[in-house]
């Protein structure tokens, strides 16, 4: 009987914790491949990122915190991260379509660094000419 109990508390734990703990992707708007937490200190943090997935190409890697996400670097309607509806709004405004541009500020900590380094990632969304439909980033130097 404590068997039966110990695996049924532990299949809820599988199905109901990672709903807990993760801000999903996007509900009716493009997919980008990763997921992300809120932080208790009003940040929002990277916590996985497919490899297939348009945000690895954009540059994305676990554990960045993101800081700022828009069109471009003069865009007036970018938003500075600090929830995981900031990072939905501003994905949404990009959008996963043929010419988007989009850039997005964020820190990211060195192995071996005491202090996180503030990157730029920028470039451009494109349809895959062989593949109507997907999409893939290129980022710009």
């Amino acid at each position: 009987m404590n068997r039966l109990l110990a695996g049924v508390v532990f299949l809820g734990c599988l199905v109901v914790c990672p709903l807990a703990t993760f801000a999903d992707e996007l509900d009716d708007g493009p997919y980008f491949g990763f997921r992300f937490v809120e932080t208790r200190d009003k940040q929002v943090r990277v916590s996985s990122v497919d490899p297939k997935g348009l945000a690895w190409q954009m540059g994305l890697r676990r554990d960045d915190l993101l800081v700022t996400i828009g069109k471009a670097l003069n865009d007036p309607n970018k938003r500075d991260v600090r929830s995981s509806k900031d990072v939905k709004d501003a994905l949404m405004a990009i959008g996963k379509k043929d010419g988007a541009k989009y850039y997005i500020v964020l820190d990211r900590a060195a192995p071996s660094a005491t202090k996180a380094a503030r990157m730029t990632l920028k470039g451009e969304i494109r349809e895959a000419t062989k593949r109507p439909g997907f999409f893939n980033a290129y980022q710009s130097r």
